[in-house]
């Protein structure tokens, strides 16, 4: 099928319109903000925890439960700045990004994207668990609690991707844009349904409160009380989710700073109302042995009722946290792969919706897996250690959102530049009370995360600042999923377009392929590679290549993918395209100075390319039919350099010589030598089409190859420049035989294994070794 591109002011608009950032629209006020934290705050976590905290904290859970409280309030005032300051979705991981640069930016939001995977399984266990509680003991096994728990994960996902009704239904006001307001009625029947349990449940359980059962007070002593917050701290970190998707709330710098305090507090109170009468109802050693405590409550006040209510109350919680952290989840996902941390796709959005597709699937499969494969005591485990780890960062990047604002809000009282370093030490003195396993498994993840951001985010994330692509290709599999090999062919010049395609056309392989057109536009001072994409009076020369190239292509049949990329320079713009696209060979045109040199932009993007390349100068207009393939720059780019000739052969209906020379007085060692080449040069060549092999004499190789290109239509010389650090990218005997040649002249260089299996690592661990710092994006400035 060929690509049938619209009308060239359609296309301009196109360009511009897919080069906007994406800005989600406020759909979400105080309301409906406060119900996300609460339903994520009032898991099923209080349904199961209060049991396990009593045992070791006895009659003083409440204490655990208040200090826990006071020590959030540290947590939350840390995020209220922030979200002030930057009413961005991303939550904490976009506090760290911004203040701490990409590293650290990274490892938060690695750490939040596991913990809230994994805290996502646990509600969905929870669900699960207390479901089966409705049917008769026996019936339910763990395999379908797991099948129960995985099916409600694909439920919520499924709804929360259909979007919802314009209207933010809060009464905050109205406007298109997140579609999240539909998941949001079902986010507050379930919130205030588990409230409205909790309440009922104080009621009917406080005629059996007796003061006396406070007594002794501290059975395990203080350090029973430590070990019942190490436990049910997790239970307060809901807060966070209301950040997370910042721009989707009414006026958020007052909002959400507003909502995450309010959440807090509702939440607080109601973990210390039902603390304070679980004890003084149920002597806390009934509470500590019973798997559900509150349903052991419930049934001393209401009989059998009060399991089904427990039951219900369970239930309801669970739903509401899951839903909670799914949609918070999908966008601080969202924000990661729109700064290039994770791949670009989590960073787009379905234009109808708004919805982040892509970032909430992924959240979601990867939360089944850990449903179907790990078990609650480890899930419980991870997430603890995940979300702990990621407020370490987070307290650092407050304090040098201090320090830099200093000169331009200088009035910032003593007790908030102390609250970072409080939620620091209380933090981190909370990680270290986790078990051994645990901390094994949070230094298995800080290890991944490590892995993943050297071998991807780091590189992914410098292309991402450095450019900008727009494909104008139909949509269709990632460029990971397609099959065959992949042509970069860079146009600017229309006259050569022809040319490249023709023979871009002739290499790809019979198995299949795609060629991809691409077109680099140069940002100009002071613009971003966004900015020159959006304004379409700047887009006449790109438009105008690209709809060349496409009826060429429609012409010869050809199938290809027209790209647009903004770029800071020409060199990069081409070498990450050929990255991003997962492009094995490069076709371009090769530009020459007035002396015949070739041009300081072409040594450029040769020297800066990790794919294999070549590169065209062409004199003659006949198509070619007398190659020549000189094997003196053979090596590494023998194999490419016998897959030029050959094809180009094919194509045009003519016939191959493979040259070598040796010194006019050889010795036995120069002609072995020179025969071994051309046998595997022989054994290489597969097609069908004539060849032959000559050996010259000459004492000047230069000379002898350039006297014989007088009969040839086209020769094919091998790069033999010496790396990334040679005085010339191209490499000096190709660059001498293409400026004094009398025939048109293709110079092949084949990248080394290393560069084609990992292109961008290559120049990520290159930087690094050369003392270039993590990305490090301005402090407090917006990213595009």
């Amino acid at each position: 099928m060929l690509l049938s591109l619209p009308m060239a002011t359609e296309l301009q608009d196109r360009i511009a319109a897919k080069s906007r950032p994406v800005r989600f629209r406020a759909t979400r006020g105080l309301l409906g903000s406060v119900t996300l934290g609460v339903g994520a705050l009032m898991g099923a976590g209080l349904y199961v925890l209060v049991g396990i905290a009593a045992k070791a904290a006895g009659p003083s859970l409440w204490v655990a439960y208040v200090v826990c409280g006071v020590l959030t309030l540290l947590s939350v005032q840390m995020y209220s700045d922030f979200a002030r300051r930057m009413p961005i979705s991303g939550g904490g991981y976009v506090y760290a990004y911004r203040q701490l640069g990409s590293f650290w930016g990274f490892m938060v939001g690695w750490h939040l994207a596991v913990g809230s995977i994994f805290a996502c399984a646990l509600y969905a266990f929870g669900f699960a668990s207390y479901g089966g509680s409705f049917f008769p003991k026996g019936t339910v096994s763990p395999l379908m609690i797991k099948a129960a728990a995985s099916v409600l994960v694909v439920v919520l996902v499924s709804l929360a991707l259909r979007g919802g009704p314009k209207d933010g239904g809060d009464g905050s006001g109205s406007g298109s844009g997140s579609g999240s307001s539909g998941v949001d009625w079902l986010q507050r029947i379930l919130t205030w349904g588990n409230l409205l349990v909790l309440v009922v449940l104080v009621i009917v359980a406080l005629p059996l409160a007796r003061a006396s059962r406070f007594s002794p007070a501290l059975p395990n002593g203080i350090g029973g009380v430590g070990a019942a917050i190490s436990l049910i701290y997790i239970s307060f970190f809901g807060y966070q989710l209301i950040a997370n998707s910042a721009e989707e709330v009414h006026d958020a710098p007052r909002t959400v700073p507003r909502a995450m305090r309010l959440s807090m507090v509702i939440a607080l109170v109601f973990y210390l109302v039902v603390s304070l009468v679980a004890v003084a109802a149920v002597d806390w050693r009934d509470l500590a042995n019973s798997e559900a405590p509150l349903v052991l409550m419930a049934s001393r006040s209401i009989g059998v009722y009060g399991a089904v209510l427990i039951g219900v109350g369970a239930v309801l919680a669970s739903a509401a946290a899951l839903n909670s952290t799914l949609v918070s989840q999908g966008r601080q996902i969202y924000a990661m792969g729109r700064d290039r941390l994770l791949p670009w796709q989590l960073g787009t959005v379905k234009e109808t919706s708004q919805v982040p597709v892509a970032a909430l699937v992924t959240g979601g499969v990867f939360t089944v897996l850990v449903v179907v494969l790990a078990d609650l005591a480890f899930i419980a485990k991870a997430a603890n250690f995940a979300l702990l780890f990621s407020m370490l960062p987070i307290s650092m990047a407050l304090h040098r959102l201090y320090q830099v604002r200093a000169d331009t809000d200088p009035v910032v009282p003593l007790w908030r530049r102390v609250v970072p370093w409080a939620a620091l030490v209380a933090n981190a003195g909370l990680l270290l009370t986790l078990d051994w396993q645990s901390l094994l498994f949070g230094g298995a993840v800080v290890g991944a995360g490590c892995v993943v951001f050297l071998s991807y985010s780091y590189s992914a994330e410098k292309r991402g600042q450095a450019g900008f692509s727009v494909s104008l290709a139909d949509d269709g599999p990632a460029p990971l999923l397609r099959r065959g090999e992949r042509i970069l062919v860079p146009m600017a010049n229309p006259r050569t377009q022809e040319s490249l395609l023709s023979i871009s056309e002739a290499l790809l392989p019979a198995g299949g392929g795609e060629i991809v057109v691409l077109n680099v536009v140069v940002a100009g001072e002071g613009q971003s590679p966004r900015d020159v994409l959006r304004r379409p009076s700047g887009l006449h020369a790109a438009v105008d290549v690209i709809e060349r190239a496409d009826e060429i292509a429609e012409r010869r049949g050809v199938i290809l993918r027209p790209v647009v990329r903004g770029a800071r320079s020409l060199p990069e713009g081409i070498r990450d395209a050929a990255v991003e696209e997962k492009c094995q060979l490069i076709v371009m045109g090769w530009s020459t100075q007035a002396d015949a040199r070739p041009s300081a932009l072409l040594e450029e993007v040769v020297h800066k390319v990790r794919t294999d390349l070549i590169l065209l100068q062409l004199t003659q207009d006949r198509p070619p039919q007398k190659i020549g393939v000189s094997l003196g720059g053979g090596g590494i780019n023998l194999g490419l350099m016998v897959r030029v000739g050959s094809t180009l052969a094919e194509q045009y209906d003519g016939e191959v010589t493979y040259l070598n020379v040796m010194p006019e007085y050889y010795e036995h060692e120069h002609l072995r030598h020179a025969r071994q080449v051309q046998i595997e040069a022989i054994t290489r060549h597969t097609s069908l089409v004539p060849y032959r092999t000559e050996l010259l004499r000459s004492a000047n190789p230069l000379g002898a190859i350039v006297e014989r290109t007088k009969d040839l239509d086209l020769l094919v010389v091998g790069s033999n420049r010496g790396g990334a650090v040679s005085s010339s990218a191209v490499g000096s005997f190709s660059e001498l035989v293409a400026q004094q040649a009398h025939c048109s002249v293709v110079i092949v260089r084949s990248a080394s294994p290393l560069e084609r299996m990992l292109p961008s690592q290559v120049d990520a661990l290159r930087d690094l070794g050369n003392g270039t710092k993590a990305n490090d994006p301005a402090p407090d400035s917006p990213r595009k």
